[in-house]
């Protein structure tokens, strides 16, 4: 009975990669609203980011993603003039909802988890450290050809950790636009 799962489930992922038009790949430049404080002091309320997102469409509406994302931040301490600089990586993956609306426009909703690798300099000084945290999201697609299109996107991510006696909230809001190809 073992056997019959494993050989099953073998023959439907086969079956489900070997299928065209599951897969897309999709990078977008991103505004990011940090939701930190202390971060927005430091670095401004918008900042900017690159995205790049792989997904796997298994049924006709359902999805999963592997994704990743680069947030830098150039700034100024206030009161002591000195030059800092921040860098956040994310590591995301999730499952999604995907319906075509009209012929041309296909509606994503998303959610799953992040992992945000954060680090800071500044003072001569470094800290870095890493949070797990959660995301949710919406994405409009428009089809400009058949493998080709352009999107637009918005995430929320709530992460948070504690340094020292600091609480930090890497992540936040992020406004995309972007291009995708389909194969």
């Amino acid at each position: 009975m073992k056997k019959i799962w494993i050989v099953s489930l073998f023959l439907l992922t086969v079956g489900s990669l070997a299928a065209a038009d599951r897969f897309s790949l999709s990078l977008q430049g991103q505004g990011i609203l940090p939701h930190d404080q202390n971060y927005t002091e430091v670095y401004g309320r918008v900042t900017a980011g690159l995205d790049a997102r792989f997904t796997w469409q298994f049924l006709s509406t359902l999805h999963l993603w592997l994704g990743t994302g680069w947030t830098p931040g150039f700034g100024r301490i206030p009161d002591l003039d000195d030059l800092s600089f921040s860098s956040q990586l994310s590591l995301l993956a999730g499952f999604g909802w995907r319906p075509r609306l009209w012929k041309r426009l296909i509606i994503d909703l998303h959610m799953g988890v992040a992992w945000i690798f954060y680090s800071e300099r500044a003072m001569g000084i470094s800290t870095a450290g890493g949070a797990p945290g959660l995301l949710g999201g919406l994405e409009f697609e428009w089809l400009v050809k058949k493998k080709f299109y352009i999107l637009l996107a918005s995430d929320f991510i709530y992460s948070r950790d504690e340094y020292g006696d600091r609480e930090i909230y890497p992540g936040g809001t992020r406004l995309g636009l972007g291009i995708g190809w389909v194969f």
